[in-house]
C-alpha cells in the first residue's frame, strides 16, 4: 500500500492503480473480505480511481469501506464515523448533495452516540454539514452548526488555537455574512479566523489566503475599500503562487478584487479579472461560482451601458442555474426551494435587462426571450414532478435505459473531475486527518494532476454531447427533464394554444409588474408601476376578511371588502393586456408571487364615481331583508369573471405537459363516471370548544394547530346528489367508508370525475400532517393501518389517475403563504393530483362557507352532465351562485359577495 501512496502523490495514476488493486487483492486473500485491512485497501484504491476520474467505481469502494468498518469495527469506533465523513465529502464533490447530507448525518449520529460530548471529531463533522448548508443556502442552519463546532473545540482545547476552530470561525463568517444586518458580526468572525489560521499555518498557506479573501470581501461590503484592497491583493498573490492562476480559490479572490476595482473606476483591470474568474469557474465546472461570476460580469457591463454585451453572461448564468438546480434532486423540497430562491435576483436582473433592450430594439426578440426566462422561474418543483411523470413511460424501453445509464455515468464523471480540478490543493481540510493517509505533498500532487484531469474532462464532454444528441433525437421529453428548455412564445402560439384561447403571465419585480399576453396570433409585453410589495399588500388586505370568516367572525365583517382595491389591481395588472387579448374568453394564467393566492375573477373592471355611488346606495338599502339582502351591494359591481374564463397553471411548462403528453387511460380497467368521498367520521369535539358567534357562517375550516375537525354531515347529501346528477357507473364512500386506505387501493385510472367533500388542511394546520397539505378522511374506527390524512406526499406516491376532473370540495386546497407565493405551494394538493394524472381540478382559495360550497358543486356537476367542459361548467356554477341568497339567523344574505362565489377556481386544462 505504501508504494501505491507514493505513486499517487507523484500523480503516477496507472502505477498507483496497479499497486492499489494488488494491495486490495492481497488483503482479501490474506484476511478475508470482511477484514478491517480490506476496508483500508478499498479506501486507497477509491482515492486512486477518484483521481483518475473513475468515480462510479471509486464511490462504490468508499461506500464498501464505510460499511465494512461499521461491520468489523462497530459504530463505536472512531474510524467508522470518519469513513462516513469522508464518503460525505466525496459525494458532495460529485454533486450528490442529498446523499452527502445523509452520510454526514450518519457519521454525526454515531459520534454523538458513542463519543464524548466535546469530542473534536464531532466538531469536524458539524463543520462539514455547515459547509454543505452554506452551499444549499441554509445559512441559519450553517451558523448554528458552526457555532456548536466552535464551542466543542474550545471546550476540548481551552485557550489553544486549533485548525477545526479556525474552520468554524471561517464558516461562521461566511454564513453570517449572508445576513446583511450582521456584517459587523461576520467581520469579527473573519478577523478571528484569519489571526488563528495565520498563527497555525503561516502567512502563505492557502487557508490563510482564503481567510484574507473572506475578510476583504466583508470589508468591501461594508464600504471599507482602502482596507479591503491590500488584503485581497495579498490573497491573490499568495493563491497564484501556491495554487496557480487557474485555481478555484484564485478565481474567488479575482472576482472580489474586480468588484472593488470597478467601484473605484478602474474598469479595464476589473473587467479582465471578472472574465478570468468566469473562465476558471467555467473550465472547472464549478456551477455555483459560474453563476455568480457570470452575473457579476453582466452587472458590470450593464452599468457601463454595454447592455447587449451584458446579455451574454446573463444568459450563461441562467443556463447554468438550470444545471445547478438539477443537481439538488433528492434533497427535501424545502431545501431545493431555499437553494434556488437565493438566485432569484439573477432572473430579475436578466428580465429587467431584456425589457431595456426591447425598448432600444423593439424587433430584436428580447420581449419573447423575457417570457422564456420567466417560464424558467415558475414552480420549479412542480415542473420537475410533471416532467418526471411524463418520462415514466420510457421505463421499459431498453434503448432508453442504456442511453440514460451511459449519460448518468458521464455526468458523474464530469462533475467529479471538475470538482477535483477545482479543489485540488486547497479543499483537503487541513484539520481533518480522518482519511488523510500520507500521499505526498498535496499541493505538488494537485499541480501534477491538472493536465491529466483536463484531458479526461475534454474526452468526457465529447462523449456526453454524443449521448445527449442521441437522447434529444429519440427521447426529447426526458431531455426536457434533465436539461430543461424554457417554454417559448413560438411553442405557445404554434403548439400549445388553441384558437379562441389566450395566456397571460405575470412577473413581479421590486419596482414594477411585467405583464405578458399571448394568443395564437399576437404577443405583447407591457409593464405597470405596481411592484411586488404594493401588490402583496393589496392582496393581503383582501384576504384578511376571508381569514376572519374562517375564525368564526360575524357575516358583517365581509363589508370590509373594498371594491376600490379590486379595481386598482385590475387597473395595474390586467387592464394593460385587454387590448392584446381582445374578446378571447378562455384565458390561461401563470401567476407570480402573491398573485398565486388571488382569483382574478373577482377583480372589478370599473369603479369610478358612478359605480362607487351606486355601490354606496345599494349598501344603504341592504338591510338583510328578503327584498334587500345583506351584501347585495356587491351585485352592482362589474367583475372580470363576467367577461373571462380563467384556467390557472403552476407554470407554463405545466401546459406543455398537459397538452403534449396527455395520460391515456388503460383499456382493461373498468370505466367509472364518478368516485366520491364525503362526510368522513372524526373524533367528537372537546367540551371546551368555544361556540360560534350567533351570526357566524358555517365554514368548512380547521383551526390551526387544533386536533378537532368539525363534522361535515351536509357533505353526504352533496355527494349523493352529485352521484344522482352524473348517473352511470358511480361509487360513493361516506362516513366509515370514506377511508384513506380506499383512496390508495381503488383503481382510479379510468374514473372520469373524482370528488372529495371533506376538510382540506394546509401544512401545519393539523398535527400529524408532517407540515404537508392533506385531505382529512375518516379518522375513527378500523383505518386499516392508515391515519386518515391523505397527504400531498401520499398522493404523489400512491395514486394513478386518469381523471378529466378532480374536485376538492374542501377548505383552502390551493394553499397560501410563502410557498404559494413562489408557485410551489400554489398547487398544494393540486400539484400532487396533477402529477398523479388529473387533467383538471377545481380547488378553493380560502375556507369556504358550507352551503355555498354544496350549491356550487351541485351546479358544477349539473353543467358537466349537460356536456359543458369544466372551464364553462365552473363559470356557469359561479354565476348562478352569485345570484342567490340564503338565511343566516333572521337575516337574508346575498351570495353576490366574492367571498361566496370566487374561491373556487379551475386549475389545469
Amino acid at each position: 500500500m505504501e508504494g501505491a501512496k507514493v505513486k499517487l502523490g507523484k500523480a503516477d495514476f496507472a502505477g498507483a492503480e496497479k499497486l492499489a488493486r494488488q494491495a486490495l487483492d492481497f488483503a482479501r486473500v490474506s484476511f478475508g473480505d470482511d477484514a478491517f485491512r480490506v476496508a483500508n485497501a478499498c479506501n486507497l484504491l477509491g482515492k486512486v480511481l477518484n483521481a483518475e476520474g473513475h468515480f462510479a467505481e471509486a464511490e462504490g469502494l468508499f461506500r464498501q469501506a464505510a460499511e465494512q468498518r461499521r461491520k468489523t469495527l462497530g459504530e463505536e469506533d472512531a474510524r467508522t464515523a470518519n469513513s462516513f465523513v469522508f464518503l460525505g465529502k466525496v459525494l458532495a464533490g460529485m454533486g450528490k448533495l442529498a446523499e452527502a447530507e445523509q452520510a454526514f448525518q450518519e457519521a454525526l449520529r454515531m459520534q454523538q452516540r458513542y463519543r464524548a460530548q466535546n469530542d473534536p471529531d464531532i466538531a469536524k463533522t458539524l463543520n462539514s454539514l455547515a459547509k454543505l448548508n452554506i452551499d444549499l443556502g441554509h445559512y441559519t442552519e450553517a451558523e448554528s452548526g458552526a457555532k456548536k463546532a466552535l464551542q466543542l473545540v474550545q471546550e476540548a482545547y481551552p485557550g489553544r488555537k486549533h485548525p477545526t476552530a479556525a474552520k468554524s470561525l471561517r464558516l461562521l463568517a461566511m454564513a453570517v455574512a449572508k445576513q446583511p444586518s450582521h456584517l459587523e458580526e461576520a467581520e469579527s468572525y473573519a478577523r478571528r479566523a484569519l489571526a488563528m489560521e495565520e498563527a497555525l499555518s503561516g502567512p502563505d498557506h492557502p487557508d490563510t489566503a482564503r481567510n484574507l479573501n473572506i475578510l476583504g470581501n466583508l470589508l468591501l461590503q461594508r464600504g471599507q475599500v482602502d482596507e479591503a484592497e491590500p488584503l485581497l491583493r495579498r490573497a491573490l498573490a499568495s493563491e497564484e503562487k501556491m495554487l496557480g492562476a487557474d485555481h478555484a480559490d484564485t478565481a474567488k479572490t479575482m472576482a472580489n478584487l474586480a468588484r472593488l476595482l470597478a467601484g473605484k473606476g478602474r474598469h479595464d483591470e476589473a473587467e479582465t479579472l471578472f472574465r478570468n474568474a468566469l473562465d476558471i469557474a467555467r473550465n472547472a465546472g464549478q456551477l455555483q461560482q459560474q453563476v455568480q461570476y457570470a452575473r457579476q460580469l453582466g452587472r458590470f457591463l450593464a452599468k457601463r451601458g454595454r447592455t447587449k454585451e451584458a446579455l451574454v453572461p446573463y444568459r450563461e448564468a441562467v443556463d447554468t442555474l438550470d444545471r445547478l438546480y438539477a443537481s439538488t434532486r433528492g434533497l427535501a423540497e424545502d431545501s431545493r426551494e431555499s437553494f434556488i430562491a437565493q438566485y432569484a435576483p439573477v432572473y430579475r436582473e436578466m428580465v429587467d435587462l431584456l425589457l431595456h433592450l426591447n425598448q432600444l430594439v423593439p424587433q430584436g426578440g428580447y420581449d419573447q426571450e423575457a417570457l422564456a426566462v420567466v417560464s424558467r422561474t415558475q414552480s420549479r418543483l412542480f415542473t420537475d414532478l410533471m416532467r418526471q411523470a411524463d418520462v415514466a413511460t420510457f421505463a421499459g424501453d431498453n434503448r432508453f435505459t442504456m442511453l440514460k445509464q451511459r449519460r448518468d455515468e458521464l455526468l458523474v464523471t464530469l462533475t467529479s473531475l471538475r470538482q477535483v480540478l477545482a479543489t485540488s490543493a486547497s479543499e483537503a481540510d487541513a484539520e481533518d486527518d480522518s482519511e488523510n493517509d500520507d500521499t505526498g505533498d498535496t499541493q505538488a500532487s494537485g499541480r501534477h494532476q491538472r493536465k491529466a484531469l483536463l484531458e479526461h474532462i475534454h474526452a468526457a464532454e465529447t462523449e456526453l454531447k454524443q449521448a445527449d444528441d442521441s437522447l434529444w433525437q429519440a427521447y426529447p421529453r426526458f431531455m426536457e427533464l434533465v436539461a430543461p428548455r424554457p417554454v417559448t412564445v413560438t411553442e405557445l402560439q404554434q403548439k400549445l394554444l388553441h384558437p379562441g384561447e389566450a395566456l397571460v403571465s405575470f412577473y413581479l419585480l421590486p419596482d414594477k409588474a411585467v405583464l405578458f399576453a399571448v394568443t395564437p396570433q399576437r404577443f405583447t409585453v407591457t409593464t405597470s408601476d405596481a411592484g411586488e410589495d404594493s401588490v402583496a399588500q393589496r392582496v393581503l388586505s383582501l384576504r384578511q376578511a376571508m381569514t376572519k370568516m374562517a375564525s368564526g367572525a360575524p357575516v358583517n365583517v365581509l363589508r370590509g371588502f373594498d371594491p376600490s382595491v379590486l379595481a386598482s389591481l385590475y387597473h395595474d395588472l390586467f387592464a394593460p393586456m385587454e387590448g392584446s387579448i381582445g374578446k378571447t374568453e378562455k384565458v390561461f394564467v401563470a401567476a407570480d408571487g402573491p398573485l398565486y393566492t388571488l382569483p382574478l375573477e373577482m377583480l372589478v373592471t370599473r369603479y369610478e364615481k358612478p359605480e362607487h355611488q351606486a355601490f354606496i346606495a345599494a349598501r344603504k338599502l341592504a338591510d338583510g331583508s328578503l327584498a334587500h339582502p345583506l351584501l347585495a351591494e356587491y351585485a352592482t359591481l362589474s367583475y372580470l369573471g363576467q367577461q373571462r374564463r380563467f384556467a390557472y397553471l403552476p407554470s407554463l411548462a405545466a401546459l406543455a405537459s398537459l397538452r403534449q403528453h396527455p395520460k391515456s387511460a388503460p383499456k382493461n380497467v373498468l370505466s367509472m363516471e364518478l368516485v366520491a368521498f364525503g362526510d368522513p367520521l372524526y373524533a367528537p369535539p372537546s367540551k371546551d370548544m368555544s361556540p360560534l358567534a350567533p351570526d357566524a357562517l358555517p365554514v368548512r375550516r380547521v383551526r390551526a394547530g387544533s386536533s378537532f375537525l368539525p363534522p361535515l354531515p351536509e357533505t353526504a347529501d352533496e355527494v349523493r346528489q352529485v352521484a344522482a346528477l352524473i348517473g352511470g357507473k358511480s361509487r360513493i364512500f361516506l362516513e366509515a367508508e370514506a377511508q384513506e386506505h380506499t383512496v390508495k387501493t381503488l383503481d382510479l385510472r379510468n374514473t372520469r370525475y373524482l370528488l372529495f367533500a371533506t376538510h382540506g388542511l394546509l401544512g401545519g394546520d393539523y398535527p400529524g400532517t408532517g407540515n404537508q397539505p392533506a385531505l382529512a378522511l375518516t379518522m375513527t374506527g378500523d383505518l386499516q393501518g392508515e391515519d386518515g390524512l391523505l397527504t400531498m406526499k401520499e398522493v404523489l406516491e400512491n395514486l394513478d389517475l386518469g381523471a378529466r376532473l378532480v374536485v376538492l370540495s374542501a377548505c383552502n386546497t390551493v394553499g397560501e403563504g410563502s410557498r404559494a407565493a413562489r408557485g410551489e405551494g400554489f398547487a398544494g394538493l393540486t400539484r400532487a393530483f396533477m402529477y398523479a394524472g388529473a387533467k383538471g381540478l377545481v380547488v378553493s382559495h380560502w375556507s369556504v362557507e358550507s352551503s355555498s360550497t354544496d350549491e356550487l358543486v351541485k351546479q358544477l356537476f349539473t353543467a358537466l352532465r349537460e356536456g359543458q367542459p369544466p372551464w364553462n361548467a365552473l363559470d356557469s356554477a359561479r354565476h348562478k351562485l352569485a345570484g342567490e341568497s340564503f338565511a343566516v339567523g333572521k337575516q337574508i344574505v346575498s351570495r353576490a359577495h366574492p367571498y361566496f362565489w370566487a374561491p373556487f377556481v379551475f386549475v389545469g386544462d
